[in-house]
């Protein structure tokens, strides 16, 4: 669906989520009106994610047992959709880019 078309139904936030390795669902949420631009350049997003269990704590796995380093998360534009039983947001889901890479 095209951004234009969500902002003329009233849709002002987009919603970007991965499943984390708990398999707990994570959320970055951006305005509508800067998802090209984080389309195009992506949301940081630690790579700490990368050790989290369940119960929200951490594991001391190197390298990632210190909150450094930075990951980009980048929505599918193809595949955002509006959600409708939560009015004003969008959804899209991200690909996890590593800026080292």
């Amino acid at each position: 669906m095209r951004i234009g078309d969500l902002e003329s139904a009233g849709v002002r936030l987009a919603a970007m989520t991965m499943v984390d390795t708990a398999g707990i669902t994570r959320v970055k949420i951006v305005p509508l009106r800067r998802l090209e631009a984080v389309a195009r350049n992506g949301v940081g997003y630690s790579y700490l994610w990368a050790a989290v269990a369940g119960n929200d704590h951490f594991a001391a796995v190197a390298p990632w047992d210190t909150p450094s380093g930075d990951m980009r998360l980048v929505p599918d534009l193809e595949a955002l959709q509006p959600l409708h039983a939560s009015p004003g947001y969008a959804w899209a889901p991200v690909r996890q880019l590593d800026q080292e890479l």
